[in-house]
This record gives C-alpha cells, sequence and structure tokens, in this order.
C-alpha cells in the first residue's frame, strides 16, 4: 500500500514537472511572437508614416495656388473643423483598400476607417488593424487649439487574426511623427 501511495505521489511530481515546464515553454514561444509581432507592427507603422508624408500638408494646396500669399494668410486658409477635433474623420482611404474615399491630404487620414495591411513574408501573411489621428501642434509640440504650420500624425498599429484569436500585442503599436508645411521658395 505505501508503495502504492509512493509510486502515484512521485507520478503526481512528475504530472505537475510536466505541467509547468509546458506552460513556461508556451510563455517564452508567446513573448517570441509577440516581439516578432512588435518587429512586424513597427514597420508597418513606419510605412504607414511615409504614405502620409508623400501627401499634400493640406487639402486647401491641393486646389489653391499659394503665389504672392505669406505663410500666415495660406495657414489661416488650411481646414480647422473646431478647436477640439480639427478634422473631419470617417473616410476609408482606397491608398489602403479601407474604401473609396481619395485621400490626398494629410488630413484626410484623421479617423479613417480601420485599415488592415498585410504583411506578407514568404509564404505567411499577417495582418495590422491600422488607425490614424492628426492633429495641429504648436512650436512645442503640444496639441494646439487652431490652425498651425505643424501638424502630428500618430499611427496606432495592433495586429488582428482573421480567426479571431487574441491579439498577441497587449498595447497597440503607436508611431507619432510631426509633418510642417514649408512655404514655397521664391526662385
Amino acid at each position: 500500500m505505501q508503495q502504492t501511495l509512493l509510486a502515484l505521489l512521485a507520478m503526481m511530481i512528475a504530472v505537475t514537472f510536466s505541467y509547468s515546464t509546458q506552460v513556461r515553454y508556451v510563455d517564452v514561444q508567446r513573448t517570441t511572437m509577440a516581439g516578432e509581432m512588435r518587429e512586424m507592427g513597427s514597420a508597418v507603422a513606419v510605412e504607414m508614416i511615409e504614405l502620409l508624408r508623400e501627401r499634400a500638408y493640406d487639402a486647401w494646396l491641393l486646389s489653391n495656388d499659394t503665389d504672392g500669399m505669406t505663410s500666415s494668410q495660406i495657414i489661416s486658409s488650411f481646414e480647422l473643423k473646431d478647436p477640439v477635433d480639427h478634422f473631419s474623420g470617417g473616410r476609408g482611404c482606397d491608398v489602403l483598400d479601407a474604401g473609396s474615399d481619395d485621400c490626398e491630404a494629410v488630413e484626410h487620414f484623421h479617423n479613417m476607417e480601420t485599415a488592415q495591411v498585410p504583411f506578407v513574408i514568404s509564404v505567411d501573411t499577417f495582418y495590422f488593424d491600422v488607425d490614424i489621428r492628426v492633429q495641429y501642434v504648436d512650436e512645442m509640440g503640444q496639441p494646439a487649439s487652431n490652425r498651425t504650420s505643424s501638424k502630428e500624425v500618430t499611427v496606432l498599429v495592433r495586429d488582428t487574426w482573421p480567426s479571431g484569436l487574441e491579439p498577441l500585442l497587449r498595447e497597440p503599436i503607436r508611431l507619432s511623427r510631426v509633418f510642417t508645411y514649408q512655404m514655397p521658395s521664391l526662385e
């Protein structure tokens, strides 16, 4: 009887040890995968910043001639919906396959419909949800309540899984850059 109890105890200890080893191994794998996901998500965020950098600083500049205007006159012509939420949102930007709206200026991406951006590696494809916020900022990089020559663009990136699995990234990747309007040179 004692031998049976000792054998049962030994089996319980072996199973507990095996289970804790497996749990630790799964945690290491999840941490490693989250690190890889962070790297890919960061690359997507940088790609989005570069995409916005190619756009016009303001939609007003696309359809208006600035010849003979001072920088103050130009800046006062830029879009400003209200002092808190500077730009209209909800566009579905066609460049990101998130809709059919032309997003030709930086502010067009503000609060756009969430875009799902693929990241292809060899035969695997990972998907990331991308959200973008745009706001005017002052010389110190603080949110401004009026038009300025600087806009802060914040890109939020989070992994998403078609099967509905929970994202590996606990927090979205946040990348912010300030774009500044440069007056055209008079040559």
